[in-house]
């Protein structure tokens, strides 16, 4: 469901492999089908709430924009360690 929520056009090919992967698991006998059931409607209900509602939320955007400025600190700070580093053993 996440994959069609976020890329619509490879959403139909991932859907079409969890439906086969939920076939056999049950042809298998490792699940009934009410379990595979379940599983599917709770995976798809909570992807559903996630993309609706955590996405919209400022404390989410928030922690996302701080995420992108510590990794962009890293990344320069290891770039420059890297530079500083000589390749004469």
């Amino acid at each position: 469901m996440t994959f069609w929520l976020f890329k619509r056009g490879w959403g139909f090919l991932w859907g079409i492999l969890a439906v086969l992967v939920g076939i056999s698991r049950i042809w298998v006998g490792v699940h009934y089908p009410a379990d595979v059931l379940v599983g599917a409607i709770i995976s798809i209900v909570s992807a559903m709430i996630v993309y609706k509602i955590v996405l919209k939320l400022s404390l989410t955007k928030k922690f996302l924009s701080n995420q992108g400025v510590g990794e962009q600190s890293i990344l320069s700070a290891l770039s420059k360690q890297k530079k500083g580093q000589s390749k004469d053993y």
